[in-house]
């Protein structure tokens, strides 16, 4: 995460570094003045393609989109590109933007539990696809659990002290005593690794496909909770 970061600022720096160039590069006519068009497109394609990174359903890219899709005076087009560019190149340096790894993580995730669903929607196996389903399921949770114990302050240790990750239920006991969950909720929690378990070990007695359902509908849930 600290390199996408990292990544990400080093492209706000470039991205910075060429606003006084396109300044200067500013020609005059009989009554007006304007930039060089392919300098300020360039640079303006590639801020809208960085804000939607950082930004992906927020404000600074719709607000840029929807300029650069009614304005004809280009030069008044860059003068407002820059302020919105400088206010969330401001805020990532100041870390007040959502935090990107959950964001991202959050993503991948939810296109897996979509996997998830496609998979309890398979008629042709239907009586065997909910166990797929299931740790599929599991997987995306431990993932989630890992997630949030790296971000607490302090962050949660995630190995053992043998260097191998921990358990899912070593992790979620971490996070109960933390105070991240309600007993209610790490109960819930603890069920579906139950599920994910029991899929895992070929113990498909233990649970059933509307328990999986289910599952598919609490995790996701979850994730939104802690991960959106």
């Amino acid at each position: 995460m600290m390199k996408l970061n990292e990544s990400y600022l080093k492209q706000f720096e470039m991205l910075d570094s060429r606003i006084n160039e396109i300044e200067n590069s500013r020609r005059k006519s009989a009554n007006s003045e304007y930039v060089s068009l392919p300098n300020y497109v360039r640079w303006k394609t590639q801020v809208i393609t960085l804000l939607r990174q950082v930004y992906p359903s927020g404000l600074f890219p719709k607000a840029l989109e929807a300029k650069a899709a009614s304005s004809t005076n280009k030069t008044a087009e860059f003068q407002f590109v820059v302020g919105i560019f400088w206010a969330a190149y401001e805020d990532f340096k100041n870390g007040l933007l959502d935090d990107l790894q959950l964001r991202i993580e959050g993503g991948v995730a939810c296109d897996y539990l979509r996997q998830a669903e496609l998979l309890m929607d398979d008629k042709e196996d239907a009586d065997y696809s909910y166990i797929p389903a299931a740790v599929l399921t599991g997987a995306v949770l431990e993932k989630s659990l890992r997630t949030l114990c790296e971000k607490q302050e302090p962050p949660i240790v995630v190995n053992n002290e043998n260097g191998k990750p921990k358990k899912a239920q070593r992790m979620l006991d971490d996070l109960k005593k933390g105070g991240v969950f309600t007993p209610i909720e790490a109960r819930q929690v603890e069920a579906w690794l139950a599920i994910r378990n029991a899929a895992a070990h070929g113990k498909d007695d233990e649970f059933t496909r509307s328990d999986v359902s289910s599952m598919i509908r609490g995790v996701t849930d979850f994730l939104a909770k802690y991960m959106g």
